[in-house]
């Protein structure tokens, strides 16, 4: 499976949203109760959500992982950390 790493732009902020979505509801379920999952996802969903990840994108460095011409992972750090995307549909697998 071939990835392509690039930089997100703000068409990218409902895939984000997503794929963080599906990190948090599947992966991480077992981890959570229900009040904290919901915590975690919902305040992402709202019109003020979408428009502070849109701004995350814009002023930060944020970066996605596509494969097959989808996003399903991102990162987000100040440049000064070191990167490690794991997409929520392939858990191991990890790209640095």
């Amino acid at each position: 499976m071939i990835g392509h790493i690039r930089r997100a732009s703000t068409d990218d902020t409902d895939a984000i949203i997503r794929v963080h979505r599906t990190s948090v509801t599947e992966l991480c379920a077992k981890d959570y109760n229900a009040e904290q999952i919901a915590a975690w996802t919902g305040k992402h969903s709202t019109d003020a959500g979408k428009q502070r990840w849109a701004d995350k994108i814009q002023n930060d460095f944020v970066w996605v992982l596509e494969l097959d011409c989808e996003v399903c992972a991102f990162d987000s750090r100040p440049s000064s950390r070191q990167s490690s995307l794991s997409p929520p549909n392939h858990p191991g697998m990890s790209v640095a």
